[in-house]
């Protein structure tokens, strides 16, 4: 089980380190229809609840995505 402490402080790089360390795999964040640079953070995005999002390494990308857009 991942689990990620997202923060609105949290920078895109450091999401996305976390993320390699817990899957072995790149995630790519974008900002519309730009990729986002690593030091844009969270809250620029529009994170607004700060919390533990726990994920398993099962989940399918669309799946990942649909709970990180449901739950934030």
């Amino acid at each position: 089980m991942a689990r990620f402490d997202l923060k609105e402080s949290t920078p895109v790089g450091d999401f996305c380190a976390a993320f390699h360390e817990a899957f072995g795999a790149q995630i790519r964040v974008y900002d519309g229809r730009s990729r986002c640079e690593e030091s844009v953070t969270l809250g620029d995005l529009g994170l607004t609840a700060e919390s533990v999002f726990e994920c398993r390494s099962s989940l399918t990308a669309g799946r990942f995505i649909e709970r990180m857009k449901s739950e934030y």
